[in-house]
């Protein structure tokens, strides 16, 4: 682009698009684009879906939920107002129940190319064909929470320059946003949604690599919780945590799922009583993966149905009873929890 912007500098001004965020700094000024605002989403969807009488229930969820990106936003206003029965908060239920079918179809007279589902398949495959562990490192990061994502999760994939490699080349294509301050990186939630769907006629997204990048979120989850290494930043890592428990469905859930259930139901006893409520839902599911996995009478099953919350303390919060009768101590206590550290 240099030698054709030298030829034209002095004939009026140009404006060129491109997919990558760095190297034009020497060239030009550079512009970044950011999403649209909440309210600009908003009236890009109605103004395209409105009718008399027209139901638009659900559409600043729906806004929401694409990111305000005005890609998404098009496609999806496009897609309501070909089908004037079917509300925003009716697309929404399509998205959670079919992600796949949602993002790749638009409405008619949207080229099939400019579909959610296509409209970064060429980025990806530049970055696949130029570093293969970037790819993979998008694919984990779309497990977890959008923002403020701790490199510490990213540990292992790949050894510290090519980890470094790889995050510069998400970087430069705007498929990430690091943060320097925080040594954290964020990613839009639309690309999370996409780069977890599997999708078998998408080199990038088949059912295996998806399946892989989550087992390996939630490893490293399961690892940095763990305390193993050090003490975990729980307000750090539970955002994380909850996210990765929300979007991986429950049939899937290994053994390691069910150890990092646990301990985020464990983290929960430590809190207030509302908190500790919300524990019993994660020892629930730990405990329905186990016996999925290796049946009621198998040893891991027998533990987990024995510290889950079953009786009251005299304080009024859940406890667990070991399988010898006795009460275990803390963490496990439920009278009794973890050392929190403020956030």
């Amino acid at each position: 682009m240099a030698p054709v912007l030298a030829r034209t500098a002095s004939h009026g001004r140009f404006l060129i698009t491109s997919r990558l965020a760095t190297t034009w700094q020497h060239v030009t000024t550079v512009l970044r684009l950011d999403v649209l605002a909440e309210d600009e989403a908003l009236d890009l969807l109605t103004r395209t879906v409105a009718a008399p009488g027209r139901d638009l229930d659900g559409a600043a969820d729906l806004c929401a939920r694409l990111g305000h990106l005005p890609l998404a936003v098009e496609q999806a206003a496009a897609y309501l107002a070909q089908n004037p029965l079917l509300t925003p908060r009716a697309y929404l239920d399509l998205m959670d129940r079919y992600p796949a079918g949602m993002y790749a179809h638009g409405a008619v007279g949207i080229e099939d190319r400019r579909t959610l589902a296509r409209v970064w398949r060429p980025t990806l495959d530049r970055i696949a064909g130029s570093l293969p562990t970037a790819a993979d490192v998008l694919r984990v990061l779309a497990w977890y929470a959008p923002d403020r994502i701790p490199v510490t999760l990213l540990e292992g994939l790949a050894d510290p320059p090519a980890l470094s490699h790889a995050i510069g080349l998400l970087t430069a294509y705007s498929m990430v946003t690091a943060d320097a301050s925080t040594g954290t990186v964020s990613i839009h939630r639309l690309v999370q949604a996409l780069a977890r769907t599997p999708d078998p006629d998408d080199p990038h997204r088949t059912p295996e690599l998806i399946a892989q990048a989550r087992d390996r979120a939630t490893a490293h989850l399961r690892d940095l919780t763990s305390g193993q290494s050090a003490e975990p930043d729980w307000f750090v890592l539970l955002p994380h945590v909850e996210a990765l428990l929300d979007h991986a469905p429950a049939h899937t859930d290994t053994a390691t799922t069910a150890e990092l259930l646990e301990l985020t139901g464990l983290f929960f006893t430590g809190l207030n009583w509302n908190e500790i409520r919300r524990s019993v839902g994660f020892f629930r599911r730990a405990l329905a993966t186990l016996e999925r996995l290796f049946g009621p009478g198998h040893p891991a099953t027998l533990t987990a149905r024995a510290v889950s919350p079953t009786r009251t303390c005299g304080r009024g919060t859940p406890s667990r009873r070991s399988p010898c009768g006795r009460t275990p101590s803390p963490p496990w206590n439920g009278c009794s929890g973890p050392t929190i550290r403020p956030p």
